[in-house]
């Protein structure tokens, strides 16, 4: 009788261990048990630092929106709209802002925004040659009071509002800057939904919920960026549950998403154009004949099938149609071995030269291949450098190539934010990686930004296109179409033309 209890006594425990172990299990996705507070999203590269005004770095903005906020944002109807900032005044010549901030608003120290802050922000970005190109105009930025800023242009800058936008124009806080010093792009503080947790270079991002947000707590406490250089082994982690969503799928993977129930896949045009940069400050890419050489030369639509499957758009010139100052008047280069072998003679190079291209994993070397095997058809031997992402952006940045594989991704719905930092003078050894410098590219930059009336800027924004294709610092090759794919239960989401996206957006 005694054994027969016994037996009894470990055979309900044992039941009871299964159950318990059951009920301790993570339940599935969607399900009602336990809501779900953690949100886990794979980038394709680590990011270059945090710091808004220090950076170059589309995976490092990815980020930086979530932790920063900007005086005005874009709304949903892609207008400007008061974001840190309540409202504003301008004056009737153009040249002064008053900008009223929001009260109330905590950073993630504690501290609570002040126009020290906005201030602050401003000098260092003029300062900043990454951020040259929005605040560039800034004559000066001074306090009224405690919640007010008064900002003095040099000149009337039309787009200001819509630049104020971009993510380089987060505000900061002062008394964090200054106390981290070299170490605040690993350690920021914004004012954002999400508050920086920590990082583990080339592994992961963590970022929390910053409880205090003046918009109101995000539905998802916990956020991991985790870094997976292969597509198609994040699209496989997906499946696997193993991050809840991949931005920019691969056309390769694409059906393969939508074929899983689990799965939905978000999908628009891009503001983002890959292309081949040429280094124009050195031989044989200062001769403007060369670069034409090479225009011709690249089979722009067999690399969109190539790498995209298709499923871009070919680049006519360096602004798609969603953009202000975008032409159908420019096309793109015809893919013309022959015209292509004519230029390079007469520029003194009927027998080809070497050269190196810089890029990085991904798409961005299957478009580099492509491009390899089209030069070697006009006798230009090239070898392919793939660099991890921060080393890549240090070289471009400083010149240290001799033609590149990039994109670029207009940050506000502008010619101004799509044209100015990558072809202005002053944004040499910051984000005109092809080094180009032209007086007549300057004034028309400079004209564009600050006349009032639009169909005159339309005027000059065609003539700069002209003008670049005409100079060829790089070759347009295709728009993507932007994607994001992410678990089924995942609301609040919908894809965006920057790819940037905001967490405090989505929920379980």
């Amino acid at each position: 009788m005694k054994k027969s209890i016994t037996v009894l006594v470990i055979l309900l425990m044992a039941i009871s261990a299964v159950f318990t172990g059951c009920a301790s299990e993570k339940p599935v996705s969607g399900s009602d048990d336990l809501e779900k507070d953690s949100f886990i999203m794979a980038l394709p590269e680590d990011a270059q630092n945090l710091d808004p005004q220090n950076n170059n770095s589309l995976n490092s903005m990815r980020i930086v929106v979530n932790i920063n906020e900007t005086l005005t944002k874009i709304d949903d109807n892609g207008k400007v709209v008061p974001s840190l900032a309540e409202d504003w005044e301008v004056s009737e010549d153009g040249l002064e802002y008053i900008f009223h901030i929001k009260k109330g608003v905590k950073f993630h120290n504690g501290e609570e925004l002040k126009a020290d802050d906005v201030v602050f922000t401003f000098e260092r970005a003029m300062a900043s040659p990454f951020a040259g190109a929005v605040f560039g105009p800034v004559e000066s930025a001074e306090k009224i009071d405690d919640y007010s800023v008064k900002v003095k242009l040099k000149y009337q800058y039309v787009p200001f509002l819509t630049a104020l936008t971009a993510p380089v124009s987060s505000i900061v806080n002062k008394e964090a800057v200054e106390s981290k010093g070299d170490d605040y792009g690993r350690n920021p503080v914004g004012t954002g939904a999400y508050e920086f947790v920590n990082w583990a270079s080339g592994s992961q991002i963590v970022l929390k919920a910053f409880e205090d947000y003046h918009l109101g707590p995000a539905p998802i406490k916990n956020v991991t960026y985790k870094i997976i250089t292969d597509p198609s082994t994040a699209v496989v982690a997906l499946q696997s549950g193993e991050v809840d969503a991949v931005i920019n799928v691969p056309a390769i993977d694409i059906q393969s998403i939508n074929n899983d129930p689990n799965l939905t896949l978000y999908e628009t045009p891009s503001a983002l154009f890959e292309y081949l940069g040429m280094n124009t400050s050195q031989a044989p890419f200062d001769n403007v004949k060369v670069r034409q050489a090479i225009a011709y030369a690249l089979d722009k639509e067999g690399i969109l099938m190539g790498v995209a499957e298709g499923t871009g758009v070919l680049a006519n010139n360096q602004l798609i149609d969603s953009i202000f100052g975008y032409t159908d008047e420019i096309k793109a280069y015809p893919y013309d071995v022959e015209k292509a072998k004519s230029l390079l003679a007469e520029a003194g190079y009927e027998d080809g030269f070497n050269a190196e291209i810089i890029t990085v994993e991904g798409d961005r070397k299957k478009i580099a291949q492509i491009v390899q095997e089209n030069l070697r058809q006009i006798g230009i031997t090239c070898e392919i450098s793939i660099l991890e992402n921060v080393a890549y952006l240090d070289k471009a940045k400083k010149g240290e190539f001799d033609m590149f594989v990039t994109g670029w991704n207009t940050p506000a719905p502008d010619a101004d934010l799509g044209l100015y930092f990558s072809y202005n003078s002053s944004m040499i050894n910051a984000m005109n990686y092809t080094r180009y410098f032209n007086e007549e590219m300057d004034d028309l930059l400079i004209r564009g930004r600050t006349t009032p009336d639009e169909s005159e800027r339309l005027i000059i924004y065609k003539q700069a296109l002209e003008l670049l294709h005409s100079d060829v610092p790089n070759v347009p090759i295709y728009y993507t179409k932007t994607n994001i794919a992410v678990n089924k239960d995942i609301k609040g989401v919908k894809a965006v033309p920057t790819s940037e996206y905001r967490i405090y957006n989505f929920s379980w």
